[in-house]
């Protein structure tokens, strides 16, 4: 029956699902505009935890924010060219345990450093 009846009115249908999100988004943004006549104490509570919704959002990535700079200061003064030469590559996995999708003859390739790279031209 419902297979039916999509099919018959395929268009129609097609344009509905397409407006769906759009209907969604508006009537959730003039929400407080019709839901505060029919009920007034919902839409005190909906305003209520969308501001300390995004007090905690904006408490939170001030926070990160923070934590990251704090971070990215820190490794401006490391040495990052000796981590590059204190890396074991002997560590790296084995054939089989690398993803079946991934191309093994491309490994070898990505693994050397580019000539123009001030990294070092040692690697396996």
């Amino acid at each position: 029956m419902i297979p039916r009846l999509v099919h018959k009115h395929e268009k129609k249908m097609y344009r509905f699902l397409e407006m769906l999100p759009g209907l969604f988004v508006w009537g959730f943004i003039l929400s407080p505009l019709w839901l505060g006549a029919f009920a007034p104490t919902l839409i005190i509570f909906y305003i209520t935890f969308l501001t300390v919704f995004w007090a905690f959002m904006a408490i939170k990535h001030s926070i990160g924010g923070i934590i990251g700079y704090k971070r990215y200061k820190k490794e401006l003064g490391m040495d990052w060219m000796q981590e590059c030469k204190n890396l074991n590559f002997d560590e790296l996995p084995e054939k089989a345990t690398l993803p079946k999708n991934l191309a093994i003859p491309s490994i070898p390739v990505s693994l050397k450093s580019p000539p123009w790279s001030k990294g070092p031209k040692n690697i396996k």
